[in-house]
Order: C-alpha cells, then structure tokens, then sequence
C-alpha cells in the first residue's frame, strides 16, 4: 500500500543486511544495486575493486523514475541509500505529497563509528569505502530531521511490524454504528443514488462505504458531483478510489485537462474552479479498506481481491482487482474458500452478471451506466454473525447509444469471423449461432486466428457473448510447422503435461437460460448432441448443481463422447462413457481450469476426468513417451506445455487403422483400391469384400474398424505398426 519507508545511515552500518533478514528485497530500490546496474566495479587508485560513483546522476534520476513508477501502482517501497543529509528527503517529500504516500525514515545512525569501520571491513572488497567517506557521512548524520518526519528505530523495526502497522493503519472497528451502507459503482448516475437517499436519508449512527467509479460514461456527472461534495467530509462516509478515479489524480497533479472526457468537462462546463473541487475530494479517496464489524472482517475493494489485503497489496490491485478483468469470478471464488467470519464487498468487474451475493462476496457493479442497477448492501449485527440486505435501483436515465466495453471487443471479433470466407456461421433458430471453420480452410490448411478460433463456439444472437466453447483448433506434431519435433524441441516451454487421445466425438455443454446448453462441435441440435444429451444425464450425478455450477462460473465444459452403441470409433471401448477434458470461460481469453482443479469438479460430480498419462520435465522425456505409446493401441496423447501451448500426436497403428477406414468406405462405394494398397495389406482388403459380397455394402459401411482389426489380428501380426 502507500507507505514509503527511507533507510539513513552510514555505508557500511547494516542497512543492506537488515532488508535481507527481514525479506524486504523484493520491495527495495538499492543505490548501490542501481550502480552495479551502470557498471561493473573498478580499480581504485590502490588497486582495490570498488563500486564506480561516476554515474550518481544518471544513478539517481533512475532510482526517481523507478520510485515513481511503483509509486503511481501505490507499492510500499523501501530505498537503500545513505541519506545522510536532510536535503536528501526533499524530493521523497514532492513524491509523497503527489501519490499520497505516508513517509517514514528508518534510522540506523545511533550505531557507534567504530563498530561501523569494522563491518565495513567485513564487507566485500568492492562494497567497502574509506574511513574518511565514512566519517563525513557520520558527521552529516547529526544534522536533526524536522519534526514533520516519522523517524523509526531500525533496531525495533522488522517485516512483523510492517506488517501489523499496515494493517493496522487500513482497518478500521465499525462496531459503534447501527448499519454499515455499501454503495456499488455509481458512473454519473445520480437518479438511482438520489432515489435510495432520499428512502434512506443519511444519518449519523450508521456508516457510508462507496466503493468507487463515481464519475464517466453516465450522464449526470454534476449532479453526482455535487452530492459527492456535499458527503465528502463527514465522518462516518469512506470513500474508496476507483479505476475510473485514477484520471482524477492525473488532473489534480498535473493539471492534464486531456484527461477529462468531453462528456465530462461539458456536464461541468459551470462548475468553477473543477481542479480544486475535485483535490478536495482526492484527498478523501482510500485504496481498500478492512472494516471490523461485530468480530467479522470487511474487506472493501473497487476491484476484488483473493484475500484481505496486507502491507504488501499494491494499491493498483486493490483498485483494478487481482488477474485479468475475466478473473473475477475466480478470485471471488477463491476470498469465498477463505476465513468463515471473512467477506469481499467489491465492483469494477461483473462480466457475466453474477449476483450481489455469492456466499461470501458481494459484487456490487450492476452496469448501472447501461440501464442496469445500482447495487447496495445493507449490514447489520446478527448475532454473532452479520445480517446482508442487498438493494438494486434501476437507473432509467442513461446513454442508450452506451456500449459496454466487452461487447465492443467481442463484436469486433464476431466481425471478423463473420467477414471470413473461411469460416461458417450457422444460425440455430433459438437466439444462437454456431461458428466454425470450413472445409476449404480445412483441406487447404488455411489456419490463422479466425480459423482456429472458429471451432465449436457458440455465440449469442443479441448480446455477442459466447454461450459455450471448445478448444481453438490445435495441430498434431508434423502437422504444422510449429508443431514439428525441430521446432517443438526449440520452443516448448517445460514442464509438459501428456494426456490419453480418447477417441470419440467432443461434446460442449453450458448453461444458458436456467437450462444445460448441450451441443456438439456445430450444432445443439440432432444426432450427436442428443446422444451426448443421454450419456450427460445418465453420467452426472445431480444435473442441477452442475447446470448451477456452470451458470454461476460462466463455463462451458468439453467431453469427449465415446458412444459405443451409436457412433464406434476406431478404438475399443468396453462400453459408452464420457470423460471430461477440461473447462473453460466462456470469453474469448483461452482461460481453462488446472488439471488438479478439473479433477475436482469431475469428482464433486460424479464424472470420469481424462486420463494423464504423465508430466515430462525435458524433450527427450517427451520423444520417449511418443515412442512408448506407439506400441499400444490408442489414439494417441494430447500434451499441454507450461504457456498452454496444445498439440497431439497419433500412433502409428491408429494411423494405418483410420486410412483402412477410408479405404473399408471407398470399398462400400464401388471404388476399385487395389493400386492404393501395398501388398502387405492386402489381407485387411480381400476381408472387407469377401465381408461386403456375404452381407452387403451397408453392413460393411457400420462395420467397426476395431473388428476389423481383432478378425485380422492373427494374419496381421501386429505388424501394422511398422
């Protein structure tokens, strides 16, 4: 969080070995290390290496810059350098006044010089200084601090009090109110606001949480304005900063007008002097808070977090949320798997229109810019727990010609598949299209963004977001240049995960609409889905939790399918089944679970997770594996590197068997293939026509191939593999 902390004291006093053993590196900018950045050391005048100071400008206005840009995220940082000289703080000063630090030196001057002279000496050569350098600076460390600094005692200081203090400073014991208030994201939308304040006007035995993003995209930004000023100095109200707050300081410090919409700057054409109406209320703005409420902890955010924030949590974090914008869910997920007396109250991010309340997360963006609702949680003591009355206000006065940002860049997308002569879209007739590649960029090879993209998605009709998904395409080794063994040896990414190639057909199913949403790789209707539909249900042990499951997670989750009755494969199976192969978002951001988190949900639900063969640390380990699976009879494997790069690969015999398929299917059409067979598989052809003359074409088109090869297997020898 926002707190910067300045080591002082003489080179060679210990302040390096105190970062060290309180494990405070990561959050440390070091001059000496920033010099050692510029340049190697060097021979001194005696021939001793020492660290060059020849570049101490250009050392220090990087050490600014590096300190600016983790004070613009609102990081804690830490800056090791001598600052013997009061003068040295004054720009720390500017940096804080401007980010809205809290500033505080960490003195390691009362340590007697002699003892300093001696650690100097057990230093590394190149780290030691003179006894003259050392001594200027100990002299220069008796100059006094003003009292405006917060001075601290390095002996009494370490990570646990960083850590308790922090805390300390971002929570705050609630219990004296009668209600806590939690307001959701506003966005110039003052007529939900004003409706809810003026049911429940506000008063002073209950406190006021807004969460953020009070100003852009709405249309009644002075309004909003006015109330906010007219708020923003009571005791009991807390203002947190959203993302769309962040221009606010961009305005406020530097005075950059580009940063104000128009929309914005002409709904407040006549407000008067706009940049100091808006620093007074910056200076109320806090990153996240820790509320304690009747022994339970409210963690307040704009964004989200997985866990209650601490010492560390960098500012941005607690106002742009942890992970990318489609995370959300999971991160919720995760605080949700957290303490039992814990709950997350946050907006900013609700892509997939959760609920206020899901357990113990309250999102709190309703799209209220967009027409939708302005949420708020009503808190109240409930025995030793807490009661939630969670309020949604419809906003009717909004900008109709508002777009939310997603289906703008899931449109652009849509555009793009749909402006593709290599990709088909199929209307379904129930709101849906499905999108996927043709059979020219198939046989062609014409694989690019679009084409692989276009593989079993589904996509609602009206609102662009995508309903059920599978993988993108992916390519089996030799089959593309990127997944030849060459290049896959020179850009894999280990570890890499190796699975069983089960051989069936890919089933996707969702939720849309209170109801699974079940489909194969184009359409949700005939044969195929409907067979998958049976195996579903007959499979799953409560069909409701698992629709819920994936409406509340926004996931689609792909199947393999293996039918024996209907649809026999290549391969052999003892009977019909299902196996789950993964789960993904329902976005456009390739987001899949882990496999130990597959396994899981398979297990919560009584499904079968595909198999992993394996987890291979180098490529010879994956050569091996290839070579082993092609002494049996499967398909092949699926593997997944560490970067999620997907590619397979098929064994040798499932190769031979699937070209004697298309040669069983030429044989039951008439085609003559003797010029397309080799003398050693002769055998496996004079079987298909003796079998198609005794009991005609039709039944040697449903002949398995699985049978075809146990007939032949004495003949053959098992020397299709060759």
């Amino acid at each position: 969080m926002r707190e910067l902390y300045i080591l002082m004291g003489v080179a060679g006093c210990g302040k390096s070995t105190w970062i060290r053993n309180n494990c405070l590196e990561q959050y440390t900018i070091s001059s000496d290390n920033v010099r050692l950045l510029y340049g190697c050391p060097e021979m001194d005048i005696n021939g001793k290496l020492c660290i060059s100071q020849k570049n101490n400008k250009k050392v220090w206005n990087f050490i600014y810059e590096l300190l600016e840009r983790r004070m613009k995220n609102g990081e804690v940082v830490f800056v090791d350098a001598t600052h013997t000289k009061p003068s040295s703080l004054s720009i720390y000063k500017k940096l804080c006044e401007k980010y809205k630090y809290k500033m505080s030196v960490i003195d390691f001057t009362d340590i007697p010089l002699e003892v300093i002279k001696y650690r100097n000496m057990e230093r590394e050569q190149y780290k030691q200084v003179s006894d003259e350098v050392i001594e200027r600076q100990y002299n220069a460390c008796k100059t006094p601090l003003g009292k405006d600094i917060e001075v601290l005692d390095s002996k009494n200081v370490g990570i646990d009090y960083f850590k308790t203090r922090t805390l300390a400073d971002y929570s705050s014991v609630m219990d004296k109110y009668e209600k806590i208030v939690v307001i959701g994201d506003i966005h110039s939308c003052y007529t939900p606001l004003k409706e809810y304040f003026d049911k429940n006007p506000m008063v002073d035995e209950n406190a006021y949480i807004f969460l953020g993003d009070w100003f852009d995209r709405g249309i009644e930004a002075k309004e909003t304005l006015e109330f906010l000023l007219s708020i923003y100095n009571k005791e009991n109200v807390y203002l947190l900063r959203g993302n769309h707050e962040l221009w606010i300081d961009n305005y406020v410090n530097d005075g950059e007008d580009a940063v104000l919409t128009d929309a914005f700057k002409k709904s407040l054409s006549d407000f008067g002097d706009l940049k100091y109406e808006l620093a007074k209320v910056r200076d109320k703005f806090i990153d996240g808070q820790i509320f304690r409420y009747n022994d339970c902890l409210l963690v307040m955010t704009h964004g989200g977090l997985p866990c209650a924030l601490s010492f560390s949590t960098p500012a941005i974090q607690c106002i742009k949320g942890v992970g990318e914008y489609s995370d959300s869910d999971y991160v919720d997920e995760v605080f949700g798997n957290q303490k039992l007396y814990d709950y997350s109250f946050h907006g900013h991010r609700n892509i997939n229109d959760r609920p206020i309340q899901t357990g113990k997360v309250f999102n709190l963006e309703g799209k209220v810019e967009f027409g939708g609702y302005l949420r708020i949680v009503e808190i109240q003591k409930d025995g030793y727990d807490l009661h939630f009355d969670c309020v949604e206000i419809k906003n009717d006065v909004f900008d109709k010609k508002l777009k939310r940002k997603e289906f703008d860049e899931n449109e652009n997308i849509i555009k793009d598949l749909e402006s593709s002569s290599l990709v088909h879209k199929k209307d379904l007739g129930d709101g849906t299209s499905s999108y996927n590649f043709t059979r020219e960029a198939f046989w062609s090879a014409k694989w690019d963004k679009l084409t692989t993209t276009a593989r079993g998605l589904f996509i609602d009709n009206e609102t662009n977001q995508v309903v059920a998904r599978s993988y993108p395409k992916f390519f089996a080794i030799d089959e593309r240049p990127e997944t030849e063994w060459r290049n896959l040896e020179k850009n894999l990414s280990f570890p890499v995960s190796v699975y069983i190639k089960e051989n069936g057909f890919l089933g996707i199913v969702s939720s849309r609409n209170g109801k699974l949403y079940i489909c194969s790789k184009s359409t949700n209707k005939g044969d195929y889905a409907g067979w998958f539909k049976d195996l579903l249900y007959i499979s799953l042990g409560n069909v409701d939790n698992f629709n819920r499951y994936l409406a509340e997670n926004n996931y689609s989750a792909i199947f393999e399918v293996i039918d024996t009755l209907h649809d026999p494969h290549i391969i052999e199976y003892p009977k019909s089944e299902l196996y789950l192969l993964d789960i993904v978002k329902n976005d456009f951001t390739d987001t899949f679970l882990t496999y130990d988190e597959l396994v899981k949900v398979a297990e919560k639900f009584g499904l079968k997770a595909k198999r992993k063969i394996v987890t291979v640390e180098t490529f010879s380990g994956l050569k091996k594996v290839a070579d082993d699976i092609d002494k049996c009879y499967i398909e092949g494997f699926v593997a997944v590197d560490s970067k999620g790069f997907m590619f397979k690969y098929k064994t040798k015999g499932y190769k031979f068997w699937k070209y004697m398929r298309s040669i069983r299917d030429k044989i039951a059409s008439g085609k003559n293939v003797d010029k397309l067979v080799d003398d050693k598989n002769k055998a496996v052809i004079n079987y298909m026509k003796e079998y198609m003359q005794k009991y005609g074409a039709d039944a040697l088109k449903i002949l398995p191939v699985f049978e075809v090869k146990k007939m032949l297997e004495d003949i053959l020898d098992g020397d299709y593999n060759s």
